[in-house]
């Protein structure tokens, strides 16, 4: 897999709608500038097929009262090991 990294939220967008070829976008929820949520509903406007995996130290219980996110989007809560990653991500890609 090709990795690509964006400096914030607003350039990982941008990849987003520039690169067809990126199948999973990784981001954080709490973000500073555009936060995940927002980041999600932007990138699927462009791509609605985009798959997506969102990360943070809260709990997704907890966050689901102060954030929107889609039920298709999913999440990994923080900390959390290399190996839970990688599964994630092959799951996620193998859909």
């Amino acid at each position: 897999h090709r990795v690509r990294l964006a400096s914030d939220g607003e350039h990982a967008l941008a990849i987003c709608r520039e690169d067809p070829s990126v199948g999973l976008l990784i981001a954080d929820v709490v973000m500073p500038g555009l936060r995940g949520p927002e980041l999600v509903a932007r990138a699927r406007q462009a791509r609605p097929e985009l798959k997506v995996l969102c990360t943070s130290g809260y709990a997704m219980s907890m966050l689901k009262e102060h954030e929107s996110m889609p039920e298709d989007v999913a999440f990994l809560e923080k900390p959390y090991l290399p190996s839970a990653l990688v599964k994630t991500v092959r799951e996620l890609l193998e859909e």
